[in-house]
């Protein structure tokens, strides 16, 4: 979820934020059947079915949906190119932007413990390491597919709809191929800083993958926005549907469509300036 900072551009009033609005891309993506509460639906997927340049109320949100239609493929040549190479070597390995890494093991007996620890992961990590940004390197490792249990299963691409063969599905069941993939989130940041949007490190340094992304636009004569989001949800799907970093960076920019696509009262409903006047909300990832 996203902060609207909502700043008079020429009446000078004080900031308001607008704590319950999302902005969507909505996307021709197949996900796997979403985990619903019964009692908070899942916003993402519930916007899919609401009207495009245009703020809809979903529970207790509002949700601008726009279209995003040159939308970043996965990779599935080199997924496939890897699982082959990974059937003759035992091992294969495809990388993505500088952002993302996947190592394909095989074993036709089964992958074990022993066949991941000779692999070269280390060696392959290491080229996934920048020295221009220094120490916010930050490196996170995942198996794909992930178990059901993951937070973000319900969001990504099912592995049986994976474009590649029939065989490598069963090979994965029977877990003769194992895909390992690390990722850089430091090298993301830098990405989305050079797509012209600002980046915000997280201030207690504690964790370098948390950082607060900012993209601002404006309604010409009547108000400049600022869009306050984070992106650990957008790179683990980038990650989890091999689409590479762009993927991530375009879902980034979308909100700056906005003015060219609806007017201001479209974007920021009245109901919401109304309910969050004065009442600034916590940020939520």
């Amino acid at each position: 979820m996203g902060i609207v900072e909502v700043l008079g551009a020429s009446r000078g009033k004080s900031p308001l934020i607008i704590g319950d609005l999302d902005v969507y891309p909505q996307l021709p993506r197949i996900t796997g059947a979403p985990t619903l509460n019964s009692e908070e639906p899942d916003i993402a997927t519930a916007s899919k079915n609401a009207p495009l340049n245009k703020s809809t109320k979903i529970a207790d949100r509002h949700v601008f949906s726009l279209s995003l239609p040159d939308e970043e493929q996965p990779h599935w040549q080199a997924l496939r190119h890897a699982i082959r190479n990974a059937r003759r070597e035992g091992y294969a390995y495809f990388e993505l932007g500088g952002f993302v890494g996947y190592s394909v093991i095989y074993d036709s007996t089964g992958v074990s413990k022993e066949s991941i620890q000779s692999a070269p992961l280390i060696e392959r990590v290491q080229g996934l390491i920048h020295e221009e940004i220094g120490d916010r390197n930050s490196i996170s490792l995942t198996s794909l597919p992930d178990d059901k249990a993951d937070v973000y299963s319900s969001k990504t691409l099912p592995f049986y709809l994976w474009e590649v063969p029939r065989r490598a599905i069963r090979d994965i069941l029977r877990q003769r191929l194992v895909i390992v993939a690390t990722y850089n989130s430091g090298w993301m940041e830098k990405l989305l800083s050079e797509a012209g949007l600002t980046v915000i490190p997280d201030k207690t340094g504690r964790d370098h993958r948390s950082f607060e992304v900012v993209a601002s636009f404006e309604w010409e004569g009547e108000a400049r926005v600022e869009y306050h989001s984070h992106v650990w949800e957008e790179m683990v799907i980038a990650v989890h549907e091999f689409r590479g970093p762009k993927a991530v960076v375009q879902r980034a920019l979308a909100p700056l469509a906005a003015p060219s696509l609806a007017r201001l009262n479209d974007f920021v409903p009245t109901e919401a300036l109304q309910n969050d006047q004065g009442h600034p909300p916590e940020q939520n990832g």
